[in-house]
C-alpha cells in the first residue's frame, strides 16, 4: 500500500503544496499560526465515563483499573520526539496535514550500545521512501548526497496519519489542494511584475529640457478641402518641427557651434 501510494497521482499536488508553502509567506505564516497553537495542546490518559462530558484523567478516576492506568501513563510518556517533545510532535503532524494531508508517526527504537533513547517523530511524505534493497529509510534532507538515508528497524513501529478525503477514505485531503492553481497564478503574477521591474533598471535616463513642448493634436472641426496642399507646413509646424521648441532649437544649435 505504502508504495501504490508513492507511485500514484497524489504525490504531485503534495509536492507542489510544499513548493507553494515555503514560496508564499502569508500562506507559511498562516500554517505556522495553527501549528503553534497546536504545538500548545497537552496530551494525558484518561477515560470517557459520560460522552458528554470531558474526558477524566486516569489519576482522578477509580473505574480503571491502578495497573491499567500506570501503563497507559508510562506509554505516554514515550511519546517523546528530540524536535521539541510532545510539542514538537504536534506542531509538526499539524503542519504536514494542513500542507500535504498526511504523515507518517515514527519511532526509533532505542540503539543497544549506542546510549541513543527511543525517539518518536513526525516525518512528511517525502522523508519516508524504500531502497533499493526494499528497506524503508528516512531521508531527512533534499540533498539525499548529502547525508546517508537512516534506515528503520522491522521492530519499529510506523503509523501513518491522514485527513480522509470524503470522497475516497483512503486518500488524503488538506487545505492547500483547493487553492493550488491561486497559488501557481500568484506567483506567475510576482514572477512577471519582478522580471519587468528589473527589465527596466538598466534602460538609461533620457533628459529633456523645459523648453521641449509637445505638439498639439489636430482640430476636430477642421474642415479639409481638396485645394488644399496637405503636404505643405502649416507656420506653427514649421516653426515647432517635430515638436520641438524653438528656443531649444536654437540653444542646440548654439552648443554644436551650428549657425
Amino acid at each position: 500500500m505504502f508504495k501504490s501510494r508513492r507511485a500514484s497521482s497524489v504525490t504531485q499536488w503534495q509536492t507542489e503544496a510544499w513548493e507553494y508553502y515555503d514560496a508564499i509567506g502569508e500562506i507559511k505564516y498562516a500554517f505556522s499560526l495553527v501549528g503553534n497553537v497546536a504545538s500548545r495542546v497537552r496530551l494525558y490518559a484518561a477515560t470517557i465515563d459520560d460522552p458528554s462530558e470531558t474526558p477524566v484523567a486516569l489519576k482522578n478516576t477509580d473505574s480503571i483499573d491502578a495497573q491499567l492506568s500506570s501503563a497507559a501513563e508510562r506509554a505516554l510518556a514515550r511519546l517523546d520526539s528530540a524536535y521539541g517533545g510532545q510539542a514538537g510532535l504536534l506542531r509538526d503532524s499539524a503542519l504536514n496535514i494542513l500542507v500535504a494531508g498526511e504523515c507518517y508517526l515514527v519511532q526509533m527504537p532505542a540503539r543497544q550500545g549506542s546510549g541513543l533513547p527511543e525517539s518518536w517523530d513526525i516525518r512528511s511524505v517525502d522523508e519516508i521512501k524504500i531502497d533499493g534493497k526494499g528497506q524503508y529509510v528516512i531521508i531527512p534532507r533534499r540533498e539525499q548526497t548529502a547525508t546517508k538515508p537512516i534506515p528503520i528497524p522491522k521492530n519499529a513501529f510506523v503509523g501513518r496519519i491522514w485527513r480522509a478525503h470524503p470522497r475516497y477514505t483512503d486518500e488524503p485531503d488538506s487545505s492547500m489542494k483547493g487553492v493550488l492553481d491561486l497559488c501557481s497564478e500568484l506567483l506567475l503574477l510576482n514572477r512577471t511584475f519582478r522580471s519587468t521591474a528589473r527589465s527596466r533598471l538598466n534602460a538609461g535616463a533620457l533628459y529633456l529640457p523645459d523648453g521641449l513642448s509637445v505638439s498639439s493634436a489636430p482640430d476636430n472641426d477642421y474642415q479639409y478641402a481638396d485645394e488644399v496642399d496637405i503636404t505643405d507646413q502649416t507656420p506653427e509646424e514649421y516653426e515647432d518641427q517635430f515638436g520641438l521648441h524653438p528656443g531649444f532649437v536654437a540653444w542646440l544649435c548654439e552648443g554644436r557651434g551650428i549657425e
